[in-house]
């Protein structure tokens, strides 16, 4: 789900409209994210948080607002290696266009895209001319005096003027959905966030079959990711990711048996780790790529994320890891029985060298069963292992 909040990103930290409807946005995509690609693009498209984030819901025949447009093509289907911009508006002049199989889009494309979305609004109060308003639900609506009803050209494909109500945006959702390079592109993002920055060619490739092969089953997406997740490269692939701050904790929380409440100081923690929850301002959603995931400053509050749940700054809930010792144990048998909890494997001598020499423990120094303090940060200091850390 984080992937596709990513993907569809909104800002809520800069418009109290945006904080607003981003319940009823995440709803949207918990409820999408794993069916039909087509489906979930139209949602989103008529997603209140969208519409106010990229501006279109003030988008109006005369004066189209083409931030959606945009964003539809170059970051929600097709990708920006599908913009041919030398092209500008030159349509004839893309591949395969005359035969009304475009390999790409231009500027023109955006540009009749917005005219398409015209009308697409919300329900904010705003004045409709002759003393009438519309309604304040801060639901979608379409406005008909507002959209631009001309005949349009995108992706080489005519459009009729004076067509039915929202008739001209959905069929812009159906040339991208359906496009050859959509399904490249979304292929390509999946395994890069499931496998690697680099993922193998030939994944993407089986992986952008399956999306095409599938585009009009509801659950095309769930096919697509079971693809993915089935593969020998998924097998292979442990160390090719590192996990997000969120998943970090969530992961840590759960293989430690940690009861966590959320606080504003662990929120404030995850905003310092680098992923500030619906806060990245660029429509382009958090970074994929572990670089950015694994500077000093990130890699630093990652390791104080994980302490910080062991031993409750934040008020997040009490952990008493004693209570899963059954008897007195020695150092090296409480590390490596935390580090096989958490991460499934046993620890190597040189991670329990690794641990206790900064804590000056011996591997064989006894600890009673009631030694809750050294438990939590054998457990936290696990938690900071690469083995844990990677996926």
């Amino acid at each position: 789900m984080d992937f596709w909040h990513n993907h569809f990103n909104v800002f809520a930290w800069g418009d109290q409209n945006i904080a607003a409807a981003l319940p009823a946005h995440d709803r949207t995509i918990r409820s999408h994210c794993l069916g039909n690609f087509r489906e979930f693009l139209e949602a989103v498209a008529s997603s209140p948080a969208m519409l106010i984030y990229l501006n279109n819901r003030s988008s109006r025949a005369g004066n189209a607002n083409e931030n959606y447009g945009r964003e539809l093509f170059e970051l929600h289907s097709l990708g920006r290696d599908a913009y041919l911009n030398d092209l500008y508006n030159r349509w004839r002049d893309v591949p395969g266009a005359l035969k009304g199989h475009p390999a790409g889009y231009i500027d023109q494309d955006v540009y009749e895209a917005a005219r398409a979305f015209t009308g697409w609004t919300i329900e904010d109060g705003a004045g409709l001319g002759g003393g009438q308003t519309l309604p304040v639900t801060g639901r979608f609506t379409y406005v008909e005096g507002w959209h631009d009803n001309y005949q349009k050209r995108v992706l080489a494909t005519d459009f009729d003027p004076f067509q039915p109500p929202l008739a001209d945006g959905r069929k812009v959702l159906d040339l991208v959905a359906f496009h050859p390079a959509t399904a490249r592109f979304l292929a390509f993002k999946l395994c890069r966030r499931l496998i690697a920055d680099d993922p193998p060619e030939a994944l993407v490739k089986a992986a952008a079959q399956v999306w095409t092969d599938n585009q009009n089953h509801p659950e095309q997406i769930k096919r697509v990711v079971a693809c993915i997740a089935a593969s020998p490269e998924m097998r292979q692939g442990f160390g090719g990711k590192v996990k997000r701050p969120l998943e970090l904790a969530a992961s840590y929380a759960r293989g430690a048996g940690i009861n966590v409440t959320v606080t504003d100081g662990f929120l404030n923690e995850l905003d310092n780790s680098g992923q500030r929850l619906f806060g990245w301002a660029p429509p382009t959603g958090h970074p994929d790529v572990m670089d950015y995931w694994l500077s000093s400053h990130v890699l630093r509050k990652r390791w104080t994320l994980v302490l910080g749940l062991t031993e409750n700054w934040w008020g997040t809930g009490v952990f008493t890891p004693s209570a899963r010792i059954a008897g007195a144990v020695t150092a090296g048998q409480a590390l490596a029985l935390w580090h096989q909890d958490l991460t499934g494997i046993a620890a190597d001598p040189a991670t329990i060298a690794a641990v206790l020499a900064p804590m000056r423990l011996a591997e064989d120094a006894p600890l009673p069963p009631a030694a809750d303090g050294v438990h939590r940060r054998l457990l936290a200091y696990s938690a900071m292992t690469s083995a844990f850390n990677l996926r």
